[in-house]
């Protein structure tokens, strides 16, 4: 796996977060409860929207939205929130990334 994200990063594709992202990221999950506070599940979906939402792009997940509105958000409610663009099917986001 190391191995994996070393060449992802030679590659261009490893993007740090910035302090703006962090600040971002907070105000989405004070916004938009994300992260169980309990288990600390999630709390890289906020970091992932913040920096889709700065960038102007999307989100790939196959995340289902929540069902009960008394449960934590999920990044596609955020997405919706926000107005993030979301792929769910793998086909659709090969194609948009030009992979045939």
């Amino acid at each position: 796996m190391r191995e994996w994200c070393s060449r992802q990063k030679k590659n261009g594709l490893v993007d740090k977060i910035t302090d703006d992202d962090r600040e971002r990221a907070v105000e989405i999950n004070n916004q938009y409860p994300m992260i169980n506070q309990a288990s600390g599940k999630s709390t890289v979906d906020t970091y992932i929207l913040a920096h889709a939402e700065r960038n102007g792009c999307g989100i790939f997940s196959q995340e289902s939205p929540r069902v009960n509105a008394a449960a934590l958000y999920k990044i596609p409610d955020v997405c919706d929130k926000l107005q993030i663009s979301r792929i769910r099917k793998p086909k659709v986001f090969l194609k948009e990334i030009g992979f045939n």
